[in-house]
């Protein structure tokens, strides 16, 4: 994911995307086990407000309620890391490309930022 330094950007599907075939999108559980170091994850309400959260849906992955605010410092790269859960299956199978890739317990995404200032 790449951030200007100082902006909030809508995390979307493209970058983070979690399905399950016997779970709604609602019940896709995402906890942050690693807090980003140069900003914070946030959800919003109504679209304007925004409050600081450690976990958060699928859904509101696909309803844009989730966001990155960069809190504008001069960072390079990092990561911030989660966990995802469906509450019910304890084993998750990981594909790539239509390939299983491995079938593990607890499913860890880490998500590595790219900030950059834009002058103009």
């Amino acid at each position: 994911m790449r951030v200007q330094e100082g902006v909030r950007k809508t995390i979307t599907e493209f970058e983070l995307k979690a399905t399950d075939a016997d779970t709604e999108a609602e019940s896709i559980v995402f906890s942050v086990i690693q807090a980003p170091r140069h900003g914070t994850i946030e959800r919003t309400f109504n679209g304007q407000h925004y409050r600081q959260i450690s976990s958060f849906t699928m859904d509101d992955i696909y309803q844009n309620r989730i966001s990155y605010n960069h809190d504008g410092s001069n960072s390079l790269k990092y990561r911030f890391t989660f966990t995802v859960t469906d509450s019910t299956n304890l084993l998750f199978m990981v594909e790539d490309n239509g390939k299983e890739v491995c079938v593990c317990v607890c499913v860890c995404v880490s998500v590595c930022v790219d900030s950059f200032i834009t002058v103009g």
